[in-house]
């Protein structure tokens, strides 16, 4: 045991002295120690702050019960590949009804609404859902109770509401008596029956939740009637032990049944079962993946830096690492004494890095907005440390063990004839690096490049329309009754509201319409079955991703949109006169294809159930709504008076932007009805912005690991050049001795230089080829081998290495012959 403590001492008292001359060696060379740790932590803090994302999107369990059987049900096209869209709620229902490869099965349906409080109306995210939403994800109330079955069925007290702790604490103060309260809507008044947990917002950032038939009663449809506009999310949970596949083969039998039951409105239609994080957070995987593979080249950048680095102090050690062996120094213990600074250092670089880390992981929320869901907590946690540990060592030990090794085998019979050169194995070494950093640099700068490029061409696209002094807002009216009674109440509505808009000076126009572009509410395109007649009477029917849009009559003149052919909507188009409808140019090609399409008529043909024959009275310019679709999509639009508006967005076009105006605004809807909820005033630039988050998300994070491994490359090839200067002082004044010109010496380090960078590009850029290929499904309007991208990057990486060799060259000229030569 005596022994035992006495080891267990000296070993402390070693580690101590090592410490003490870890801590003098970084004092001694404090410029050197501070390069390193910001290499490091720069290394360290962006790859675990990437990790961390990735982790908590891509592998972290979401915090429902077996998460893994859930899956998301979305209808999709048989002949139209890679169309989907959302179910209907009568296919729900039988969907429900017949699989046996699900335990439970929920419809949910987000939209807004408006919580009336003291005269005051706030806006609140709801869903309506089925009762079976929270058990099929494993989830139960904090307080209160869930929906029964009884309370979705028609008659059943439907006027149920469960709300979220969020909006329990931010509107009721954590009132404890809040079950049982009655709270008014601008749907209806509701009784809360139920508080979720905190944390709990399915979908995205839902504030409550009230039964489907809810809605219906107050609207007084039927589920059946639905069966076409398939407007509904549908969650599932597979049984225990039950695979999608088999899920999907029963799914698809369903939909070859309700085929050939509902031919109107089912033809080519089956449903697709996706895994809730692939339905989720599907799109995101491929950028999360390309950014851990290129935060993983910057570390390995940073590694080779730090690794240069010590090399090039372990050169300039080598006649004490020779002298330190003819005295009989163990080589183990000057490996263990490089490689324990070595680990300090990347030890504190990680510290360093973690508060890098979490301050990048912090800020994501707010540039990724409301596209990752809520229940997605992207943090720094245990996983996410024992990683950074992880990487922190691993970089100590691939930074530090080669440099300990060369230090290790230093002979001084080999030094005293090598003079003050040094090694040539570490020079080639450290060459070999700098080309590795040069390569690695330039995958980077071509990935970023091509990210860059595709967002440009993305903010480039032809919209349709103008969103300059354009601004929008989020309406939300309800009125309720009968179909032809809710017309007549939202065009009261909207008439008045659209009239008051435009007195408010500086205001050249005003429209409203239930799709709008960009909003996230109408970013995928369903399909529905319309009916064009032809020449000869006889139906044309066409299923194509579309967009049927009720709009009010300047829509048109608000948003910009060109008038082809034809005639605007007019407010005499109501109820009461022939309907009408006006199509883009794609829609008039599509159904009238080489031949005029004004005075033609078309029709939507609704689970058997046909709109009157409208007349085309008018063709606009076609419109995207999504700057990334594709050019396939279809828009109808449809008079408000005929069909009416619901939740909608009112566009107005500006004179010129005017400070001030968003209050005059507010107090102009208000006077209209202050019980309508009304969202945030934003211009459409905004909302084009927040489209294309992504792309310019991504984009800017591998544009910066870009931009730093270039800095890093460029550091890394400096260092390379001024010590090979340092080590070739004799050699450079002997040169000069001898009759070289400062010219050829220029011309020689940067030569070296040059070298290096030319190597390291060529392999750059067969390695970003190869990536390229791989990042193809990313780009948009760009080719993997776009020549602008490549051409760019081959110009900047040897500028910048002529950069790097420039200041180290200049110094070699500058060297004096006379002191070279006494130097030794």
């Amino acid at each position: 045991m005596r022994i035992l403590v006495q080891l267990a001492a000296a070993d402390a008292i070693t580690t101590q002295t090592a410490m003490k001359q870890i801590f003098r060696s970084w004092r001694n060379n404090l410029g050197f120690t501070l390069i390193v740790l910001a290499i490091l932590a720069i290394g360290i803090g962006s790859t675990t702050a990437i990790f961390s994302l990735s982790y908590s999107i891509l592998l972290k369990p979401f915090p429902f019960d077996n998460p893994d059987q859930l899956v998301i049900l979305q209808t999709r096209s048989v002949k139209l590949r890679g169309t989907v869209q959302n179910v209907s709620l009568a296919d729900f229902e039988d969907l429900r009804r017949k699989s046996k490869s699900f335990t439970s099965m929920a419809a949910y349906r987000p939209e807004r609404f408006g919580l009336i409080e003291g005269g005051t109306t706030q806006p609140v995210e709801y869903a309506r859902i089925t009762p079976e939403l929270f058990s099929t994800l494993g989830v139960n109330p904090q307080l209160g109770q869930a929906f029964q079955p009884s309370d979705d069925q028609p008659g059943g007290a439907s006027n149920k509401a469960i709300i979220s702790h969020s909006l329990w604490q931010r509107r009721f103060n954590l009132d404890p008596g809040i079950i049982g309260r009655t709270i008014r809507t601008s749907v209806n008044t509701l009784t809360i029956v139920g508080v979720m947990p905190a944390n709990f917002s399915f979908p995205g950032n839902t504030d409550m939740w009230v039964p489907i038939q809810n809605l219906l009663q107050v609207r007084k449809l039927s589920r059946e009637a639905e069966r076409e506009y398939r407007s509904y999310n549908v969650v599932a949970r597979l049984n225990p032990g039950s695979s999608i596949a088999a899920g999907q083969a029963e799914l698809d039998r369903i939909g070859e049944e309700l085929e050939r039951t509902h031919p109107v409105t089912n033809e080519g239609l089956r449903t697709l079962a996706t895994n809730l994080r692939d339905a989720t957070v599907g799109e995101i995987r491929p950028y999360l993946w390309l950014l851990f593979a290129s935060v993983t080249l910057v570390l390995a950048i940073c590694a080779a830096n730090s690794a240069n680095l010590f090399l090039a102090r372990a050169s300039a050690r080598t006649r004490e690492f020779s002298i330190r062996g003819a005295l009989g120094a163990d080589p183990g213990r000057i490996i263990r004494d490089q490689l324990k600074e070595s680990f300090a250092l990347s030890a504190l670089g990680g510290i360093l890095g973690l508060l890098l880390a979490n301050t990048l992981v912090s800020a994501f929320p707010r540039y990724a907005g409301q596209q990752i869901p809520s229940w997605i907590h992207v943090h720094l946690d245990w996983t996410v440390l024992v990683f950074s540990i992880g990487i922190a060592i691993l970089t100590g030990i691939s930074f530090g063990i080669i440099p300990a090794i060369l230090a290790s085998r230093a002979n001084l019979q080999d030094v005293l004839k090598e003079g003050a050169r040094g090694s040539s194995g570490a020079g080639r070494l450290k060459q070999g690096l700098v080309i590795s950093e040069v390569a690695l640099a330039a995958m980077l700068l071509i990935s970023a490049g091509l990210l860059l490029r595709t967002l440009n061409q993305l903010q480039r696209v032809e919209l349709g329309f103008n969103p300059s002094n354009l601004l929008t807002i989020q309406l939300s009216p309800f009125v309720p009754g009968e179909n032809k009674e809710r017309i007549k109440l939202s065009t009261n509505y909207f008439e008045r509201a659209i009239g008051r808009l435009r007195q408010i000076p500086g205001v050249e126009s005003a429209g409203a319409t239930d799709e709008f572009p960009f909003s996230q509410l109408n970013a995928s395109r369903p399909t529905f079955q319309l009916e064009a007649k032809g020449e000869l009477r006889a139906e044309s029917i066409q299923r194509k991703p579309s967009s049927l849009i009720d709009i009010t009559p300047d829509y048109f003149a608000a948003l910009g949109i060109p008038l082809l052919e034809g005639r605007a909507f007019r407010e005499s188009d109501t109820l009461e006169t022939p309907w009408v409808i006006i199509l883009s140019e794609r829609a008039a090609k599509a159904f009238f294809p080489g031949r005029p399409a004004l005075g033609q008529q078309i029709r939507i043909n609704s689970n058997g159930a046909t709109d009157p024959w409208a007349t085309v009275i008018g063709v606009v310019g076609n419109v995207k709504y999504r700057a990334n679709e594709s050019d396939q999509a279809l828009e109808f639009y449809y008079p408000y008076k005929q069909y009416g508006l619901s939740s909608t967005r009112v566009a107005l076009r500006l004179s010129a932007p005017r400070q001030g105006i968003e209050q005059e605004i507010r107090q102009a809807l208000q006077e209209v009805d202050v019980q309508t909820p009304m969202e945030n005033i934003r211009p459409m630039s905004s909302l084009i912005d927040e489209s294309l988050w992504q792309q310019r998300l991504w984009a800017t994070l591998l544009a910066g690991f870009a931009a730093a491994a270039l800095v890093l490359s460029v550091l890394g090839l400096y260092g390379v050049l001024s010590f090979s200067v340092n080590q070739r002082f004799r050699e450079i004044g002997i040169r000069l001795a001898i009759g070289a010109r400062p010219l050829q010496v220029l011309s020689m380090i940067v030569g070296d230089g040059l070298r290096l960078v030319i190597l390291g590009l060529v392999m750059g850029v067969f390695g970003a080829l190869a990536l390229g290929r791989l990042m193809e499904g990313l780009l948009f309007s760009v080719s993997w081998l776009d020549p602008i991208t490549y051409a760019i990057v081959l110009l900047i990486l040897p500028l910048a290495g002529l950069l790097a060799a420039a200041l180290p060259a200049l110094r070699a000229t500058r060297v004096d012959p006379v002191h070279a030569l006494k130097s030794e």
